[in-house]
């Protein structure tokens, strides 16, 4: 909506008039560059990023269809704009997922949320290795999705992320995603069971 869009450029003003040159220019560049449409596009795809970085999705299913409320036009637009580093219809980029030991099992995760509070922990019937595929934000994408980020609910977006991800192809083993809050004391608290 355009109070989003007024929010969104309201937080990017007040961080950059408290911490001068805090934002880079390119990012303050490519934000007056955007249309209402595009901030849209890029706020449903905050559900699809993990890591601070990448927006993941399923290489099985035709690129249209995708992403809900994005279509392949729009996210073309977005790497235009230098916030989607490239989206090439021929070519997919599968990231092994980073894992842990996670009660004396090998379990791979995704950490969401810029910083990094809430981690998802695919539950597999074996611990093969676990790669999925995305797109790479740019540096400019990176502080959008930071900025973003604040006013939104991740706890819901981690969720949202979850079941989508229990429909990906790659993911059939995957029998259950563990939901957790990584808390200010290093300790972790249980969020959900998808």
């Amino acid at each position: 909506s355009d109070v989003e869009l007024q929010n969104l450029w309201g937080r990017l003003l007040s961080e950059e008039v408290k911490t001068p040159e805090s934002i880079n220019y390119l990012v303050l560049n490519t934000f007056s560059l955007m249309t209402k449409k595009h901030l849209e596009s890029f706020v449903s795809l905050i559900p699809y990023t993990a890591f601070g970085w990448l927006i993941f999705y399923d290489d099985k299913i035709p690129a249209h269809q995708r992403f809900e409320c994005v279509s392949t036009q729009e996210l073309q637009e977005l790497q235009d704009l230098k916030i989607i580093k490239e989206i090439n219809p021929n070519l997919s980029t599968s990231y092994p997922l980073k894992h842990c030991l996670y009660d004396n099992k090998k379990v791979y995760y995704f950490s969401k949320s810029y910083s990094g509070d809430y981690v998802l922990y695919l539950h597999a019937n074996n611990d093969n290795e676990i790669g999925v595929t995305a797109y790479a934000l740019t540096s400019i994408g990176q502080k959008l999705l930071e900025i973003s980020e604040k006013n939104l609910d991740v706890k819901s977006g981690c969720i949202l992320f979850a079941k989508k991800l229990m429909g990906f192809k790659s993911l059939e083993l995957v029998n259950r995603i563990e939901i957790k809050r990584r808390e200010n004391d290093g300790n972790y608290t249980f969020i959900e069971n998808i």
